[in-house]
């Protein structure tokens, strides 16, 4: 499904939602100047035809420590090593690359001791994980917790 075939209406909703995911069907359509009950007819096509997926996501600006990991695998392949990489709770992203390193983490840790204990006893064990460089956050200045812009 692409940006075309989706009409103004399906776009506005999306747009709406994208600012405010907690946005009431009646807010909606107020806005949108549309019944609720078209609002919540089209929301339900656009999950049906998996367009549009609201989740909750967790603020990790919270945290204090925020690391990019560099992953390096041998005897596995980097696809099944990302996979268990990506079950570890604070993992935020896992990226298969192209080159090295084979992946690169996106995570997050209560703090520096936890950051350190969580690449030992969770990342380092991982069957295929040869090796690792962690490159600490400092400030995060953006963290766009949205999924995409369908119209672009």
């Amino acid at each position: 499904m692409s940006a075309a075939d989706l009409d103004h209406i399906d776009l506005g909703i999306i747009a709406l939602l994208q600012g405010d995911a907690k946005r009431s069907n009646r807010e909606i359509a107020v806005e949108l100047k549309l019944s609720e009950i078209t609002v919540a007819a089209r929301i339900r096509s656009l999950h049906e035809r998996n367009v549009l997926r609201i989740i909750l996501q967790r603020d990790i600006s919270e945290f204090q420590a925020h690391a990019m990991v560099d992953i390096l695998v041998e005897g596995r392949s980097p696809a099944d090593v990302a996979s268990d990489l990506a079950s570890i709770d604070q993992v935020v992203a896992v990226i298969l690359a192209i080159g090295q390193p084979d992946i690169v983490l996106h995570l997050y840790a209560e703090n520096l001791a936890d950051l350190l204990d969580m690449m030992e006893r969770d990342v380092a064990t991982i069957d295929g994980v040869t090796g690792y460089e962690v490159m600490p956050i400092g400030n995060i200045l953006k963290l766009d917790k949205r999924l995409g812009v369908l119209d672009r």
